[in-house]
């Protein structure tokens, strides 16, 4: 369900609704961490994917200094060698989310 209200997520920033893509990625990421908790994947490369996604919406919610937990974890995932694009996104998202948690 986490990918369905995902892509309801994108749908709603593409046609410039962003109190609707607000309360889809709330629910994705609601969704996302039920999946995580419950049924963790086996699969290295879905495990990965789970925690830059995890990552990123938390940190398109505000939240900061969670998306820097999970990004980092992203970061020392061993499929991350793998997967060069999402290795680039995971480190940019990092970079993204330690910079806005810094307190100022």
């Amino acid at each position: 369900m986490g990918g369905v209200y995902h892509r309801l997520a994108w749908i709603a920033r593409e046609a410039s609704d962003a109190s609707s893509e607000t309360a889809y990625l709330t629910e994705a990421l609601k969704q996302y961490m039920l999946g995580w908790e419950k049924t963790r994947p086996t699969d290295p490369t879905t495990e990965l994917m789970m925690l830059y996604t995890i990552g990123d919406i938390n940190l398109r919610l505000g939240g900061a200094a969670e998306a820097v937990r999970w990004l980092h974890q992203a970061s020392q995932h061993a499929a991350l060698k793998n997967q060069p694009e999402i290795q680039r996104l995971t480190r940019e998202r990092w970079g993204n989310a330690r910079a806005t948690a810094r307190p100022r």
